[in-house]
């Protein structure tokens, strides 16, 4: 089945100039100018137009080749009626541009995940699901399930939920984390995290380019090892906060964010953001058949999927929501990077790299021309 965005989108267009074919067998795709540059419109009071453009050749090119191999749609369901977050619209576009199309889903009303779900999508719900919807969760993830799953710490106890994915070896922990080392927070803000990124397939690009995810009121993520091997689970963390790192229980309360005796904290962090893989097992056994593989991607932060986040660390927070929707789905190989902007760049800085730079700026080549100029004045008051 060809996906309608794609094939909408060159309808009744008998010929492409400046513009790529990729052909497979029956199926082709053109690759036109507009998809490698895109381009971008706005308007301010002191500015008037501008225009902003980037370059997208690996993703228009990866885009076009999956589309040409498989002709496939690849299907995702976003779940409703938790008070749960649309996708921004920026993230919407990412999603799509990457050949996936996402519904709305609500299990109440359905009774189940549908057959052609190739990711499920729980995103910032304030509300707990039932017992009932946590029933077909588990059954849903039980047999080979695909699940990418975003909370952060302003929603309510999720008890239902969580024990799903207790089932896998994953807790939260519940409360705000505050970063003690200011290697890993934005300037001014310690619940601003920029975590440390760790290898996985999902995020070799990001580390590889040197980007920065950021992930503000974000709660922990516990792992119980034990637990993930009864279950036949390997949990792999994709984001690491500081040793420094601590969790404010009752941060609602609290009018600072220095650490106080009732804080959490643990000699190795917390992880912010986790890949889970399971074998399906059938009664008892692990299976081996085709697609029996779970796959769940948790993030202890709803924020890391709005807009104005993701612009502060230059696209790294869609990038890594993107790649990790094409994990679950089992599409490797469109894993990458959002285009290069080719008339602006961006500069992300830790609070501790601010503190470096202003301490320059500010104090060092100050200092240094001053004693450049009582050198020159000494050495013209002896002549």
């Amino acid at each position: 089945m060809e996906n309608p965005n794609f094939a909408n989108k060159y309808a009744g267009s008998d010929a492409h100039t400046n513009s790529l074919v990729v052909v497979c067998g029956e199926r082709s795709r053109y690759v036109d100018y507009y998809d490698i540059y895109e381009s971008e419109y706005s308007y301010s009071d002191t500015a008037g137009y501008t225009q902003s453009t980037a370059f997208n050749g690996e993703g228009a090119l990866s885009s076009a080749i999956h589309f040409v191999t498989s002709g496939q749609v690849i299907t995702t369901y976003a779940l409703e009626g938790h008070g749960e977050s649309e996708l921004a619209s920026g993230l919407g576009t990412a999603v799509e541009e990457a050949g996936m199309t996402v519904n709305s889903l609500r299990l109440l009303t359905k009774g189940d995940v549908p057959s052609d779900c190739r990711c499920l999508i729980i995103n910032g719900p304030t509300a707990d699901i039932s017992s009932g919807e946590a029933d077909i969760l588990r059954s849903y993830l039980k047999n080979g399930g695909r699940l990418l799953l975003l909370t952060d710490c302003t929603s309510e106890s999720l008890p239902n939920l969580y024990g799903a994915m207790e089932d896998y070896g994953v807790k939260p922990v519940e409360g705000m984390v505050v970063e003690g080392n200011s290697n890993y927070f934005m300037q001014n803000y310690a619940n601003y995290l920029l975590p440390e990124i760790e290898s996985h397939d999902i995020t070799q690009p990001l580390v590889s380019s040197g980007y920065y995810v950021l992930t503000p009121f974000a709660h922990g993520l516990s792992v119980d090892e034990e637990t993930a091997s009864e279950a036949g689970a390997e949990v792999s963390v994709l984001l690491q906060t500081s040793t420094n790192a601590y969790v404010k229980q009752t941060w609602q309360e609290s009018d600072t964010a220095e650490q106080s005796e009732e804080d959490i904290d643990t000699d190795e962090g917390f992880p912010l953001g986790v890949a889970i893989t399971a074998e399906r097992a059938e009664d008892g056994v692990t299976a081996s058949v085709e697609n029996a593989q779970t796959r769940i991607v948790w993030y202890a932060s709803t924020y890391l999927g709005y807009d104005q986040m993701n612009e502060i660390v230059s696209g790294a927070n869609y990038d890594l929501l993107v790649n990790s929707m094409n994990w679950i789905c089992e599409q490797e190989e469109s894993i990458t990077i959002h285009p290069k902007s080719m008339d602006q760049s961006y500069l992300t800085l830790t609070a501790a790299q601010s503190s470096r730079w202003t301490a320059v700026m500010v104090v060092l080549i100050p200092a240094i021309f001053l004693i450049a100029g009582f050198v020159m004045w000494h050495r013209r008051r002896r002549l």
